[in-house]
């Protein structure tokens, strides 16, 4: 069992949802990245989401495009994500870490570099926002071999038959996308991500969330 399923079957025993919060990895710096998700990880949350900084973040809105900005200007290199995990781990905090990133930057290190070293720093998961399905084989392989899960990404206009396809090649657990666009702050979960909601949690045997707050990070999720 991996340790997001963990956290995962305690909160199903629990009757409770899972908080994610979101951290853009070396905004401002690394150190403060560190500091910051220990503070979080330390006040209760339950997985943690550790975004890699990219410079065409098409999917995210202002808030995380500035912190990814700002790492970038400060010299943040994708290799440094890893030394940031090392250092959370070596706090003792034992939670799942979720590393967020775009094709781009895990291609140009390499597949199996990035998935080996993103193991041994002691990362749990992969969330890859903009490779598509048809494409991840060569990625869920690699994953798969270093025990890393591969988190799923759905949204409003993804087909029922879509859905089908992406939620039989997750693990961990499926990401419901709130609204169409980027990522940006709510107050509340839209109809339509409830809608969505509706339609992937049947299909669905792993625990599926939905962002109320992307550009904050919080997920609010729910066991299938």
């Amino acid at each position: 069992m991996s340790r997001v399923e963990g956290v995962f079957e305690r909160l199903a025993r629990e009757r409770a949802g899972a908080y994610i919060p979101y951290v853009c990895a070396g905004d401002p710096d690394r150190d403060f990245t560190v500091s910051l998700a220990t503070e979080l990880l330390g006040a209760g949350a339950d997985i943690l989401e550790l975004g890699i900084p990219f410079s065409d973040p098409v999917a995210d809105g202002p808030v995380i495009q500035g912190a990814m900005q700002r790492s970038l200007e400060n010299g943040f290199r994708v290799s440094d994500v890893f030394g940031i995990v090392e250092s959370i781990r070596r706090e003792g905090f034992e939670q799942p870490i979720v590393l967020m990133t775009y094709t781009n930057p895990v291609m140009r290190m390499g597949l199996s570099d990035f998935c080996s070293r993103a193991a041994r720093s002691g990362a749990d998961a992969i969330l890859m926002v903009d490779m598509p399905l048809e494409e991840s084989h060569e990625l869920d392989a690699q994953a798969k071999g270093h025990g890393l899960d591969m988190i799923r990404l759905v949204s409003p206009s993804t087909t029922d038959g879509r859905i089908g396809e992406i939620v039989s090649r997750g693990s961990g657990f499926i990401y419901a996308v709130s609204v169409a666009g980027v990522t940006g702050a709510r107050t509340s979960l839209s109809e339509s991500a409830r809608t969505l909601l509706q339609r992937v949690v049947p299909k669905s045997s792993l625990p599926v969330g939905a962002s109320k707050c992307a550009s904050m990070g919080m997920r609010f999720l729910r066991s299938a």
